[in-house]
């Protein structure tokens, strides 16, 4: 009799001679509908292991080392400066076994620098810069008053004293009765003040301190055409009195449908009650009715004929000026509907 078994499992040199070895409960017919545990390795090259215990010991893949200290994977084989993502358990740092320093949490890296984290001892997202002497943006999902929802985005700060103001956005739910939803934005200055210098929500936008500045007619019209800020135009003066200088200038308000006029000009002395037009303003600038300013003129006035600046829908600038004046100033808002 030889030695060895009548029906081997595996053939010369190690090779496995049956389809398949594997646990009684394996379905060989359909792999991914086997229960947990059960296992199975085929002669095709494949293996099933479902409901795995590993103990104490370490599985390494290609691109990948799962251990007691947690679960590391790289952008190719596991070495130092090429971590993808890590998932650590705990509160305090690790090395993985190349050898590179791993934050608790989740941490998601960009060429192997930290970049996202989860801090495990809040829940907060730290969106890491990696600069010495700053302090990273968080992004925190928290409770307000027990009654809203609300999402706090912290941005960086820099840690000289003096310099270690910081701004924040908060995002509010309703509270499920008389508050609607709101947003906030705050300023925190290095005292640890915190301003609110912008409130969103139902009852509309406030700013409570800051400029304001119009948007310039004809932008912000479609993305390919975005708003710009707003600034003085010169009205070209074309016409009025003998010997006028000056000028004339005009701007919209953030306010809706008001616009600046800032007119300052001088002239020969008057002879008689005058009525001219100095010039035109811009196109989207016309007032869609006639408007009537109070004016201020110098020179030795001799007749009650009141001093006004006229502008029509057609966008003329129109002076009506008394006998003896000699200058005009304007500084007025004009409605534009």
């Amino acid at each position: 009799m030889s030695e060895g078994f009548a029906n081997p499992i595996v053939g010369g040199g190690g090779a496995l001679v049956y389809p398949s070895i594997h646990s009684p409960n394996f379905d060989i017919a359909a792999p991914a509908s086997s229960p947990t545990p059960s296992w199975a390795i085929l002669k095709n090259g494949l293996a099933y292991v479902f409901g795995l215990i590993v103990t104490g010991g370490t599985i390494t893949g290609p691109d990948y080392i799962i251990n007691s200290s947690g679960a590391f994977w790289y952008t190719g084989a596991p070495a130092v400066g090429n971590l993808s993502i890590s998932i650590v358990p705990g509160t305090v740092n690790v090395n993985d076994p190349p050898g590179n320093t791993v934050l608790p949490g989740l941490t998601l890296y960009n060429d192997g620098t930290p970049a996202i984290n989860t801090n495990p001892a809040n829940g907060d997202l730290n969106l890491l810069n990696n600069l010495a002497g700053f302090t990273s943006g968080t992004l925190t999902g928290l409770p307000f008053g027990l009654t809203e929802a609300g999402v706090w985005l912290t941005g960086p700060a820099c840690n000289t004293a003096g310099l270690d103001d910081v701004t924040s956005l908060q995002l509010l739910s309703s509270n499920g009765a008389a508050s609607g939803a709101a947003a906030n934005l705050y300023y925190t200055d290095p005292a640890g003040v915190t301003h609110t210098y912008f409130k969103d929500s139902c009852a509309g936008a406030v700013i409570s301190a800051g400029a304001v500045t119009a948007t310039l007619p004809g932008t912000g019209l479609s993305p390919a055409n975005p708003a710009a800020a707003e600034v003085w135009h010169a009205v070209s003066l074309t016409g009025g009195p003998a010997g006028i200088a000056g000028y004339a200038r005009v701007k919209k308000l953030a306010e809706a449908d008001l616009m600046m006029i800032d007119l300052q000009i001088s002239f020969t002395t008057l002879a008689a009650n005058s009525t001219t037009t100095i010039g035109t303003l811009p196109a989207l600038y016309y007032p869609a009715t006639a408007r009537n300013v109070p004016a201020g003129v110098g020179g030795t006035v001799t007749n009650a004929n009141p001093p006004r600046l006229f502008v029509p829908a057609s966008g003329g600038l129109q002076l009506i000026l008394p006998v003896g004046a000699n200058s005009m100033g304007v500084q007025a808002c004009i409605p534009l509907d």
